[in-house]
């Protein structure tokens, strides 16, 4: 692996599969469009018409040409970043959206702490060159993972062809995604270059009912390299639920020992191992609960925890699958213990 920095993350489990400095804050170029169309998308309806400002227009480097005064859907724009990878676009999509783009890079932030990732720094909407400004390749995946789920991101980052018909003439918008056309499973997602970045890519593929998405920051052949890092995720990984929802997975001791609750299983767990995996280890962690303490149906009695080699696959939390009661015996004993220690001097000694 050539590039500075390499992840790949298996879309369905959010599972990191394979990382080279996949932590690393670094310059992310254009691949920050990533983030500026899944913000614009959570805000505003794709039919919202942007009116290009002089300041979006003097926008430079890669850009589409916008003309100030001229008008464009926010749908249109999207595509003018997506797919033509246009700074300009990006621009307008923030003035268009919230009034600034000040203001949205500061939502943008936001929305990357939302996400959990709080190592997100973020200066403009394009990625153009700018201290501080940078995102990790496991950001990026997250980011591009949460944006797939969103149907109008999924359509236009895999598409190879656009067009934008508002404003003075009519502009063709292809594709800077070359991978694309390298192989049929290719889903996107976005590409990134500048001399502090480097050549980046952002992509994703989808094969026999698995997806995964690659990261690689500074890479000297990008495309080669995430096309290997997809196909080892699909072609060596697999997905296997172990857990369902509400299935017994162990037995909690109620009230001193005396009473054996079921502890069933929260929600599915779905992890993602090698081919031939082997080995998978669990552990649970039981909450400590005192004799006299109720318990409900469904409250919570502890958690599983799967692990492969020693690294934490996924974790469940298990609920109470009956209610308990201590006996009325143990309650009035306990109630009038507290009552003498409160009433006899030194607490009853």
């Amino acid at each position: 692996m050539g590039a500075e920095s390499a992840l790949l993350l298996d879309m369905m489990t959010g599972q990191v599969l394979w990382e080279h400095n996949g932590y690393e804050e670094l310059p992310p170029a254009s691949t920050t469009k990533v983030l500026t169309a899944l913000l614009a998308l959570d805000i505003a309806p794709l039919e919202r018409e942007c009116i290009v400002t002089s300041k979006a227009a003097a926008v430079g480097e890669s850009s589409v040409g916008l003309l100030a005064g001229e008008s464009f859907t926010l749908g249109e724009l999207l595509d003018a970043a997506l797919l033509k990878s246009a700074n300009d676009a990006c621009y307008a999509i923030a003035e268009g959206v919230v009034g600034s783009e000040l203001f949205f890079v500061r939502l943008m932030n936001l929305k990357a702490d939302a996400l959990g990732l709080f190592g997100a720094s973020l200066q403009n909407t394009n990625g153009l060159p700018a201290e501080g400004h940078t995102l990790s390749c496991y950001e990026l995946a997250i980011l591009s993972r949460e944006a797939m789920r969103n149907e109008e991101f999924r359509s236009r980052v895999g598409s190879s062809y656009g067009e934008m018909t508002g404003g003075s003439y009519n502009r063709s918008l292809k594709n800077t995604n070359k991978l694309l056309a390298m192989d049929d499973s290719v889903t996107g997602i976005k590409t990134g270059t500048t001399n502090a970045a480097g050549a980046c890519l952002v992509s994703s593929m989808e094969r026999n009912g698995r997806g995964v998405i690659a990261v690689v920051l500074h890479s000297p052949n990008r495309y080669n390299e995430s096309l290997n890092l997809l196909n080892y995720g699909i072609d060596e990984f697999k997905n296997v639920t172990l857990l369902t929802r509400g299935k017994q997975l162990g037995w909690f001791s109620a009230g001193g020992g005396g009473v054996l609750l079921p502890a069933v299983a929260a929600v599915d767990l779905t992890v993602t191992v090698p081919m031939d995996v082997a080995g998978l280890e669990t552990a649970y962690c039981w909450r400590e609960m005192g004799e006299l303490d109720a318990i409900k149906a469904g409250d919570l009695l502890g958690t599983l925890s799967v692990t492969y080699q020693g690294e934490l696959l996924g974790q469940v939390n298990l609920l109470a699958g009956a209610s308990y009661q201590p006996p009325g015996w143990r309650v009035n004993a306990a109630r009038l213990a507290t009552a003498l220690k409160r009433i006899l001097p030194f607490g009853g000694e």
